[in-house]
């Protein structure tokens, strides 16, 4: 009896090895089955932006399926190919995520041209878009990488943009060894060129790149050498980017070179050609050089034909932009919907699959043991696979949430660059107002109050501004006032302060005037004009406010009570004079200061003990007064939320 049970027992554990070994042996064919469908389905990834969301699914599905049969490999290539396909639509961020992915995975050892892709893909999204500039190691570290192992494609591009990366670290520092750091890294990529007739077709863009660099560097005999062959290669002309860029290169340098007629008309020549590709970039580089070459030349109608063109691309540019990375931070959480309703269903279809083949597999057994081992063995392996899958699930919601305001924040912040790029920079801060501060909080990233400054002559203009709203809706705004008041000032020459603001005004009027609904908004503003000891003001809403050298009070100059921007009432501005002495401080503010809730109580900080404030501290050097009203902030405002953006401009005559 005994012996017989351990008989039964044998036979069913040999029933059990076989059963095992036919399922490894099928699911290695189905591996080897589902690893070509990958690769397949790479290869048919192109870049066009007209194919993204077919591109998008069928990058996912290859994720997806390369995840399931934990292939390293075609784990490391999908990600990429992921990023590629993020990268040409231009949605950066999630782009970097994939590449990251990639990174993690390919071992430099085992798949060092991987390692190096990645490597390069990362480095160029953190340099170039980012502007994280001390990120540029990762790019030589992919450059070394291709170096070792005879990768000329990827030493091409890589040697392409650190040179592109050095270059304009070059150009915006002034030094140039940087620029000879660029040009050291652009003709080892044009040595290689010429060794290999595959892609000789770069030549003439790398030539274009490297007359831009001399330039940068004011050799414009060597520039103008490489631009010229850039130009004559038959390549160029397939290449509209290189087209124009070293066009529009050989232009600088025939104007550099008092060519003035020369770069004009080469200008002119491809005007036509910018605005039919509609090249945005190009359009206001070759509309600017227009603008500054008939300065040059002294044809200031002409000139200002073009400055205005160039003010007008800018200003859709600045708009533009904005509005993208909006866009782009909501294509995003749709991509998230997305990438997880095409996951749900490359998974259920997995799922069908596999039980289809467990069916088939119980057939060809045709035993009734065998089923039940079988039906044993799936019952315990869904059971566990169901609650891996739960975990897995609540863990990518958590991390697509943080994703998701990592994205929209890192969106708003590129838009905080753009709202900082119109801002005056601390060197023009410094240059024109030797002893005075500004002092600047927006209440969220980017902001609806503004500070502007201009100098015209001996004259120097400045303002603090706070348009409607905050956020990103109120910097929308500013862009619109801080250009409206540039162009009143600069092109149309109102340099009255009360006439500038009524022509300002109207120039605000305008830009939303076209929209169909009635559009109220505007700013509150203070300006100055400083010419020596003479100070003419005006201001909407906001009042200027003076304390005298060893004085205890301020004499406060009152705003007239109206916007700039659409009103039921408007008047032309008053203009106010006020001669000043050495020692004596102006302050202009907007509301955002006085306004803040804090304290004890929880009050407004309100506009007498600011006054009170800026009395005690006026004799004091005015960075430290910029210190001590930026404390003073803090401390009333406490662990309450900044209820509004803060700007505040002090100037001590000297």
């Amino acid at each position: 009896m005994n012996r017989h049970h351990s008989n039964f027992r044998l036979f069913k554990y040999s029933i059990l090895v076989c059963f095992l070994l036919i399922i490894c042996q099928l699911n290695a064919q189905t591996k080897s089955k589902l690893s070509d469908s990958v690769e397949r389905i790479l290869n048919q990834i192109t870049y066009s932006n007209g194919e993204f969301d077919k591109n998008f699914k069928l990058t996912n599905i290859a994720i997806a399926i390369s995840e399931r049969i934990n292939d390293t490999i075609l784990r490391v290539n999908s990600y990429a190919k992921m990023g590629d396909v993020l990268w040409y639509k231009g949605i950066f961020g999630r782009a970097e995520d994939y590449y990251l992915k990639s990174l993690y995975l390919a071992n430099e050892k085992r798949y060092p041209k991987e390692h190096a892709y990645a490597l390069y893909s990362v480095g160029w999204i953190e340099c170039v878009q980012k502007q994280r500039i001390e990120r540029i190691g990762m790019l030589r570290k992919s450059y070394s990488i291709y170096k070792s192992i005879n990768d000329t494609a990827g030493l091409l591009y890589t040697l392409n943009a650190i040179s592109g990366i050095y270059g304009n670290i070059g150009e915006k520092k002034g030094k140039e060894f940087y620029l000879d750091s660029a040009i050291y890294y652009l003709k080892y990529a044009i040595k290689l060129t010429r060794y290999s007739k595959k892609y000789n077709v770069k030549l003439s863009h790398f030539h274009s790149n490297l007359a831009e660099h001399y330039f940068g560097k004011k050799d414009y005999k060597l520039a103008e050498l490489y631009v010229d062959s850039s130009i004559a290669s038959p390549k160029t002309s397939q290449d509209l980017n290189t087209f124009l860029f070293s066009r529009i290169t050989k232009a600088k340098i025939l104007a550099e070179t008092n060519r003035v007629d020369q770069a004009i008309s080469l200008l002119e020549s491809i005007l036509d050609e910018i605005y039919k590709h509609d090249e945005s970039q190009k359009i206001l580089e070759a509309n600017r050089y227009l603008y500054l070459f008939y300065k040059k030349k002294g044809d200031y109608k002409q000139s200002l034909y073009y400055f205005e063109i160039y003010l007008k691309y800018q200003e859709k540019a600045s708009e533009e932009l904005l509005t993208s990375k909006l866009e782009e931070a909501e294509a995003n959480d749709r991509l998230y919907k997305n990438e997880k309703r095409i996951a749900s269903l490359v998974k259920q279809k997995e799922l069908f699959k596999l039980k289809e083949r467990q069916r088939t597999n119980i057939a060809i057994g045709g035993s009734f043991v065998l089923l039940l081992v079988l039906g044993f063995l799936i019952l315990i392996l869904r059971r566990n696979k169901k609650i891996n899958i739960l975990n897995q699930s609540i863990s990518k919601q958590k991390e697509l949430i943080e994703e998701k305001h990592l994205e929209i924040k890192d969106s708003i912040n590129y838009a905080k660059r753009i709202q900082d790029a119109v801002l005056p920079s601390n060197l023009l801060l410094k240059e024109y107002l030797k002893n005075g501060f500004v002092l600047f909080n927006p209440k969220d990233i980017v902001s609806g109050d503004f500070y502007w400054m201009e100098k015209v002559g001996a004259s120097i203009y400045f303002a603090a501004a706070d348009c409607t709203g905050h956020g990103v809706p109120g910097a929308m705004v500013s862009v619109v006032c801080a250009n409206a008041l540039s162009k009143a000032l600069l092109e149309e020459k109102h340099k009255d302060t009360g006439k500038l603001l009524d022509r300002t005004r109207e120039l605000v009027i305008e830009s939303f005037s076209g929209s169909d609904a009635e559009v109220k908004d505007g700013m509150d503003i203070s300006l100055c004009r400083l010419d020596g000891l003479t100070l003419q003001w005006s201001g909407a809403n906001n009042p200027l406010w003076i304390i005298r050298k060893d004085s205890t009070v301020v004499e406060e100059i009152k705003a007239d009570k109206q916007p700039i921007g659409r009103t039921d009432k408007s008047a032309p501005f008053q203009t106010h004079s006020v001669q000043l002495a050495e020692g004596d401080s102006i302050y202009l503010f907007t509301d955002g200061y006085a306004d803040q809730f804090g304290g004890e109580k929880g009050k407004k900080f309100m506009y007498k003990p600011l006054k009170e404030l800026l009395i005690s501290i006026s004799e004091k050097p005015m960075n430290q007064q910029k210190e001590l009203l930026d404390e003073q902030f803090l401390r009333w405002k406490g662990n309450l939320e900044q209820v509004d953006d803060v700007c505040v401009i002090g100037v001590k005559i000297q």
